[in-house]
């Protein structure tokens, strides 16, 4: 990619950009990890001569693992609580959040879980599921 036009911008159109692409990605994430949902549902990753979805996200998308994982991850959370996809895509949601509350949700409180955890970093998330599920 070529950046040099990026110096040409001025301080409000580079602002605007960054927001522009950030919401973006938001948007992209968002569809990625229905899509891997289905994908997976489908078990399409075999006929890639793929044991799994994570193999198939590292060898043949070429993520790294550590993105394979949480999208995959938050795939499996969205199969079951279609919810987090709306979350992701306004970038309320990351998918490090939802790797963290996968295992603490369930229908019953997944929407309040949610809500609360809103623009939450990794630390707060962590805090907020210690709260949640205190230990001894």
């Amino acid at each position: 990619m070529e950046t040099a036009f990026l110096r040409t911008l001025s301080d409000t159109d580079l602002f605007a950009g960054v927001r522009r692409l950030v919401d973006g990605e938001y948007r992209t994430t968002a569809a990625l990890v229905a899509y891997l949902a289905e994908f997976e549902n489908r078990k399409l990753y075999l006929r890639e001569g793929c044991a799994s979805m994570f193999v198939y996200c590292t060898r043949v998308l070429h993520l790294s693992e550590h993105a394979a994982y949480h999208r995959i991850a938050a795939a499996r959370l969205a199969r079951r609580f279609p919810a987090v996809l709306a979350g992701l895509e306004r970038g309320d949601l990351h998918v490090t959040a939802l790797e963290l509350l996968a295992p603490h949700l369930t229908p019953e409180n997944h929407r309040e879980l949610l809500a609360a955890a809103k623009h939450k970093s990794k630390r707060e998330i962590l805090e907020l599921i210690a709260g949640v599920n205190p230990k001894a």
